[in-house]
């Protein structure tokens, strides 16, 4: 989970919000200087820090269309500003909104997509076949 801690709070579009939790506090030794550096991580475990995830993901310009919380995983279907449709999966919701607060920082979304399934644009959904 840490990991995916610090993904999140490396994007551009983090910041914390009130009612957020974070992970107990790692002592990491900064490489520079020698001094001990505390790193305070959000917890996606919470359900209020991953609904304040949500948030950020919106205040980042997506729409979401689409979310599907299964036993297997999560499905998240954005709409970004430009008119593209983007499907971001993880194991937990935290981990596909994470997937999508990453790639609204890029500078242009629509290079960054390898890999990714993008389903369309504007003009109706055309979901996975």
């Amino acid at each position: 989970m840490n990991n995916l801690s610090q993904r999140a709070v490396s994007c551009k579009h983090w910041r914390w919000m009130p009612g957020m939790l974070s992970l107990p506090p790692q002592a990491d030794r900064c490489q520079r200087d020698g001094q001990m550096m505390v790193e305070r991580l959000p917890d996606l475990t919470d359900p209020a820090t991953v609904g304040c995830l949500l948030a950020l993901v919106h205040e980042a310009g997506a729409i979401v269309h689409k979310l599907a919380i299964l036993p297997m995983g999560t499905r998240l279907f954005v709409e970004w500003p430009n008119g593209l449709l983007a499907e971001y999966t993880g194991s937990t919701l935290g981990e596909a909104l994470v997937s999508a607060l990453e790639l609204c920082a890029k500078e242009t979304i629509e290079e960054s997509l390898d890999g990714m399934l993008v389903t369309g644009r504007f003009g109706g959904w055309a979901g996975p076949s």
